[in-house]
């Protein structure tokens, strides 16, 4: 796997993808790091996404390594006036009006334009190869049907995270969610592969679309981490212990009985913030904060919202384990294990709240442990295993094999052999 692949010459691939530095999104990053290590194998990939004033969420640390990495990138603007779209339609005051007047997202009024930035490109007679279309925003797949048709060049769509299912999907009208689905349908239908980042969405689409889709169509490539982002890092320190949560903690992701926990935990082995703290990276709501103050515990728990790339690996270094969770939502578990192939990188162990054998098994390979989602006894019992193992200095848990399948150079090395089997299916 780690022989480089020779191509008899340089392909080139159109990645289409809003969410793309400087964009700080987890979907941004995949998009980044799949182009950047396919120019690696012999690829080259051009990118057609959204100028940098169209996102609030500005991550200067991925633009600047964007920067370096010589990928040509088309840059859809010139059209706020035209279409007096809002600086980011998913947060701004309009945004259930946004959501109201455009399906599937409001980034569907970017499509003519995009189309119109990419011809110069996709007139050159046989230039362009193959084009990849990143979800979320999702009306990015309706792009690439269109070009499909329009160039005949094949096409692969991208479930990284369920679209119509998502657990932070919210329609305004039900008639939303019909259209939505439709547009689901027909990427599912037209698509020549379809790629999602774990077993859980492949099932899920299977499932879902049985008799339109089948498992022949469908490939996992998982979400990863990238071990050049580790090279300007500095390592953790022994103390405070460190519990890292990656991630929004919105909804049910964290609750009291995790809370409640974490309090037996510090009660049980006496602990002070200077031996333990709990981080929060991401949007955390008031009201998980609030229920921290009531049990007199806001020394132990601190919140990060807003953070860059390069922060986000720094503190994720010095973190000593992690912690993912399920929710309620039946889908959830899809959204838990996206993450765990993110932190897997970092060789630390986690602490899993879930219910589901298959992410339990993985859980397991990181050294870490999982426990029932609502019951404090048995996530203080096991975050107290976790505690315990590494005062050890005990890592003999972690599974290498593990953490070289998530390296995006080898992942990105078995989409190219993937991809170079279409297109010879295809001449």
């Amino acid at each position: 796997m780690n022989e480089p692949i020779v191509l008899k010459e340089e392909k080139v691939i159109l990645i289409i993808a809003y969410a793309f530095p400087p964009v700080s999104s987890a979907i941004g990053t995949r998009s980044f790091k799949l182009a950047k290590y396919l120019k690696w194998v012999g690829w080259k990939p051009i990118v057609l996404t959204i100028e940098r004033g169209l996102t609030h969420n500005f991550d200067q640390s991925l633009f600047d390594e964007l920067e370096t990495c010589n990928i040509e990138t088309i840059r859809v603007g010139g059209f706020e006036n035209r279409t007096r779209i809002p600086n980011d339609p998913f947060t701004n005051p309009y945004r259930f009006l946004d959501r109201f007047l455009y399906v599937p997202d409001p980034y569907i009024k970017i499509e003519p334009f995009a189309i119109e930035a990419a011809l110069p490109v996709l007139n050159k007679p046989q230039y362009i190869d193959f084009i990849y279309a990143f979800g979320h925003p999702w009306s990015a797949h309706n792009i690439a049907i269109k070009l499909k048709y329009m160039y005949s060049i094949p096409i692969a769509l991208d479930f990284s995270l369920p679209w119509v299912d998502h657990i932070n999907s919210k329609y305004p009208t039900f008639l939303h969610k019909i259209l939505s689905g439709k547009y689901e349908r027909d990427s599912i239908r037209f698509a020549d592969m379809i790629i999602t980042s774990n077993r859980y969405i492949k099932e899920l689409v299977v499932k879902k679309y049985f008799g339109i889709i089948n498992h022949e169509k469908i490939v996992i490539i998982p979400n990863g981490y990238d071990e050049l982002d580790f090279k300007s890092v500095q390592s953790q320190s022994k103390e405070p212990f460190l519990l890292t949560y990656y991630g929004d903690l919105q909804n049910e992701l964290c609750n009291k009985p995790f809370i409640q926990a974490v309090k037996n935990f510090i009660d049980h082995f006496n602990l002070t913030p200077e031996k333990f703290k709990v981080h929060f990276m991401g949007n955390t709501k008031k009201a998980y904060l609030k229920y921290i103050r009531s049990l007199k515990l806001s020394d132990f728990f601190v919140s990060y919202e807003n953070l860059q790339y390069k922060e986000i690996i720094q503190k994720c270094e010095s973190s000593h384990a992690f912690w993912i969770s399920e929710t309620s939502h039946p889908h959830s578990k899809a959204i838990a294990t996206f993450k765990l192939q993110f932190l897997i990188g970092f060789k630390k162990p986690i602490l899993g709240l879930v219910s589901d054998d298959y992410l339990k098994s993985l859980i397991s390979k990181t050294g870490g442990y999982s426990a029932e989602r609502l019951n404090a006894n048995d996530i203080a019992d096991n975050l107290g295993k976790l505690y315990t193992n590494q005062k050890r200095n005990d890592t003999t848990g972690f599974n290498e094999d593990l953490y070289t399948s998530h390296n995006y150079n080898m992942i990105t090395r078995e989409l190219s052999k993937i991809i170079s089997r279409l297109l010879l299916l295809n001449f």
